[in-house]
C-alpha cells in the first residue's frame, strides 16, 4: 500500500509545546468495506477551526487524518517517534516536517452519520491492552451529560427487574470484552497508541433509524469532543491514579484487578505447587550408597521417570516455538483461502487452542 496522512498542529499559547493531545480520524473511501467516516472529518475540521480562536490551551493539539486504517496510524506514530515497528522494510514511514510535544492522550473519532443516536466507546488495544480507566469514565460522563445514549461493546445499560436476567446481560457484556481482548486485535486506531504509552480511546457514533426526535446533532457531539479535550488539557500529569487492568460489565461499573487476580493466582499457584513437588522428588540424599539405592528404588516403585519429564518439557518448548512462528504459516494459508490477515491468525489460534485442549484426552488412549 501507498498512503498519505494529513495532520495539523495548533500550538498551545500558554505552554512551551512540551505536551500534546491527538484528535484523529481514519479516512475511508466510498469503496471501503468499513462504515463511512466522512462526518468525523467534518467534525474534526470544524473543531480545529474552533480551537484556533481559543487562548486557554495548555497543550498542543494535533489533528490527524490517516489513510489505510491501522497501517496509516502506525506509520504516522513511527515517523513521529522516530522508530520502526516490526521488521525493517515492511512499513516505511516518511519524515514529518513538524512535531509537537510528548503525546499524552489521543481521541479517535468514527462517526458514521450527521445524526448520532448513540456513541460506543472502544478501548481494546493491541494484544488486549487497555487505557487508563479514568479516560473511559471521562468519555462516558461527557456523553451522558449531553444526553446522547452511550454504550460499550455495542450494548446499552439495561436494567431488568429480574436479578438473574440483569446479571446474565452484564455477564455477556463482560464476556464480549474478554473475547475482544483475547483476539489481540485493536478495535480501532486508538489501539496502536497504547504501545507508545499513550492513553487512547475511540468514539464511534451510530445512527438509529426511526428515532429522529432523540438523535443528537453535530453540535452536541462537538460539545462532547470539546469537553473531553478540555478536560485532558487541564491535566497536570499523565493518567496514573486509576486502573490499567480491569473488566467492564457495563458503562458505569467495573471489576478491578484486585478481584479477578485471585482466581488467576490460584490457577498459577497450582503449577508452582506441582513443580515444587517434582523438585522435592528429584532430591536424592548422597549420604550413603544404601540410602541412595533405596530412594532410587522407591522412586521407580512410585512410577517416577525423569525421561518422561524431560520429554514433556522438550515437547512443550517445541510446541511453543511452533506456535510463536505460526502467524507466518497461518497468513500464507489464509491468503490462499481469501482470508484477511487478522482473520487467518484468529481462526488459526482458535484451532490450535482446540487441539491443545483435546490432546491430553487423545494421549491417554
Amino acid at each position: 500500500f501507498i498512503g498519505q496522512n494529513i495532520y495539523g498542529i495548533i500550538r498551545a499559547p500558554r505552554a512551551a509545546s512540551t505536551e500534546a493531545i491527538v484528535v484523529s480520524v481514519p479516512f475511508r473511501p466510498i469503496h471501503s468495506i468499513y462504515l463511512d467516516t466522512a462526518p468525523s472529518i467534518a467534525l474534526l475540521l470544524a473543531f480545529a477551526k474552533f480551537c484556533r480562536k481559543q487562548k486557554y490551551w495548555a497543550k498542543d493539539i494535533i489533528f490527524l487524518i490517516t489513510e489505510h486504517e491501522q497501517l496509516g496510524i502506525q506509520a504516522w506514530l513511527d515517523a513521529y517517534h522516530g522508530v520502526t515497528s516490526g521488521n525493517g522494510g515492511v512499513l516505511i514511514s516518511g519524515d514529518l516536517p513538524g512535531r509537537a510535544g510528548s503525546i499524552q492522550t489521543a481521541i479517535n473519532l468514527e462517526l458514521h452519520s450527521m445524526k448520532i443516536a448513540s456513541i460506543d466507546v472502544k478501548i481494546e488495544g493491541l494484544n488486549g491492552r487497555l487505557p487508563n480507566l479514568d479516560l473511559f469514565n471521562l468519555a462516558q460522563n461527557m456523553i451522558a451529560k449531553e444526553g446522547i445514549r452511550q454504550s460499550f461493546q455495542r450494548r446499552f445499560d439495561v436494567k431488568y427487574k429480574n436479578k438473574f436476567k440483569n446479571w446474565w446481560y452484564h455477564f455477556n457484556t463482560l464476556l464480549m470484552m474478554i473475547t475482544s481482548q483475547a483476539t489481540g486485535i485493536p478495535t480501532g486506531n486508538h489501539g496502536l497508541f497504547h504501545r507508545f504509552g499513550i492513553e487512547a480511546i475511540t468514539l464511534e457514533g451510530f445512527e438509529k433509524p426511526g428515532q429522529q426526535s432523540s438523535d443528537g446533532n453535530f453540535y452536541q457531539v462537538g460539545r462532547i469532543v470539546e469537553s473531553i479535550v478540555r478536560s485532558l488539557n487541564n491535566l497536570l500529569e499523565r493518567f496514573h491514579q486509576s486502573y490499567f487492568f480491569y473488566l467492564l460489565p457495563s458503562t458505569d461499573t467495573y471489576i478491578s484487578i484486585g478481584l479477578y487476580i485471585r482466581s488467576l493466582a490460584l490457577i498459577i499457584g497450582g503449577i508452582f505447587v506441582k513443580a515444587f513437588s517434582m523438585w522435592q522428588r528429584l532430591q536424592v540424599s548422597a549420604s550413603t550408597e544404601d540410602k541412595k539405592n533405596t530412594v532410587v528404588k522407591q522412586s521407580k516403585d512410585n512410577g517416577f521417570d525423569i525421561g518422561v519429564i524431560t520429554s514433556e518439557i522438550l515437547w512443550a518448548h517445541i510446541c511453543g516455538v511452533a506456535i510463536a512462528t505460526s502467524p507466518f504459516a497461518l497468513t500464507y494459508v489464509g491468503k490462499k483461502m481469501d482470508f484477511r490477515t487478522e482473520d487467518s491468525i484468529y481462526f488459526g489460534f482458535v484451532a490450535i487452542t482446540i487441539l491443545t485442549l483435546i490432546w491430553p484426552f487423545y494421549s491417554r488412549r
